[in-house]
């Protein structure tokens, strides 16, 4: 786990609406709580990158796909490789499934 990973995600609890210059909600609670959650699991060799995304929640840029989770508490991701699409089930098990899915590169 990333300490710059971190510091990104507890910057994010001090975001205010508007955060981008338009009208970008902050990261709800739940978001920030579920995406602690990913970075504990997630590999630190494919996590490129933690910001908040303008539509409100947590984005994460891994080499091989994009996943986000929605202030709704909803996980959705895209591999880079793929249109493959799809929403999380967040349970513990759950959020390793997707990570092993969207992290797993082509071939393997």
């Amino acid at each position: 786990m990333s300490t710059d990973h971190d510091a990104a995600i507890d910057a994010m609890t001090r975001l205010e609406p508007g955060w981008d210059g338009w009208d970008a909600p902050p990261p709800s609670a739940e978001a920030i709580r579920l995406a602690r959650q990913v970075l504990a699991l997630a590999d630190g060799e494919q996590l490129l990158r933690v910001q908040a995304s303008v539509i409100g929640g947590v984005g994460f840029t891994f080499k091989t796909g994009y996943l986000e989770v929605h202030n709704d508490g909803e996980i959705v991701s895209v591999r880079s490789s793929s249109e493959d699409v799809w929403t999380w089930t967040t349970t513990e098990a759950g959020l390793k499934r997707g990570l092993l899915r969207l992290t797993k590169v082509q071939g393997d």
